[in-house]
């Protein structure tokens, strides 16, 4: 086995201890689009147990699993998140809906980031998807997009006017939303509200884009 190939192992190795414990699933595929590792969040966030079931590279992963955006647009198979990173293209925030093809009932949503290893000449080495899981902010879907724009802003700490000057809507209208949103998440108050949110990772440590109009 030559220094190279033993050094990639290692890292790998060392990789898959760092990310084997996180609530991240983290898929780590090889530049060859085969499947290599995956830890058991990422395997729960798919309704499996073991690797295999997520197919051994990403042809077998896309007849497996049926992607598609929150607006009911079916995602093209050359734009699943896991054939894009096994491209080598980096990028965040992308929403899908992931469902089993061999189960129908079972959809989970996902917010799936990319991360590219490069080996020390600069080429790719490994890559990694990792992904959250959603599904419970997604189950929450009967928020208006407007009602979403005052629970992050809640979560941001702003008050009703400074909420209605952000959103350039009446302090009465920001009320009326906050209230609608307390009664749908099931809380009473901004602070039960807040917690609502933290717990499922939304809107904290994230960039969110603010609502117009």
């Amino acid at each position: 086995m030559s220094q190279d190939v033993l050094t990639t192992e290692t890292n790998r190795l060392q990789l898959q201890q760092i990310i084997a414990g996180l609530s991240d699933g983290v898929i780590l595929l090889d530049p060859d689009q085969s499947i290599l590792w995956a830890n058991e969040a990422a395997l729960a966030m798919h309704g499996v147990s073991q690797i295999s079931d997520l197919g051994s590279n990403t042809m077998a992963y896309a007849k497996r699993f049926a992607l598609s955006y929150r607006n009911n647009h079916v995602v093209p198979v050359d734009s699943y998140p896991i054939n894009r990173v096994a491209r080598g293209e980096t990028f965040s925030d992308v929403l899908v809906e992931v469902t089993s093809t061999a189960d129908e009932v079972r959809t989970w949503v996902h917010r799936v980031r990319s991360l590219v290893l490069a080996d020390s000449h600069g080429e790719p080495e490994s890559l990694v998807l990792i992904m959250e899981d959603v599904t419970n902010w997604a189950s929450a879907g009967q928020l208006t997009a407007r009602e979403r724009d005052v629970l992050g802003l809640i979560c941001e700490g702003l008050a009703d006017k400074e909420i209605a000057a952000r959103l350039k809507v009446a302090p009465n209208t920001v009320r009326n939303h906050a209230a609608m949103v307390y009664s749908k998440l099931d809380v009473h108050s901004r602070s039960e509200a807040i917690v609502w949110a933290r717990e499922r990772g939304l809107f904290f440590g994230e960039s969110r884009s603010k609502g117009q109009g």
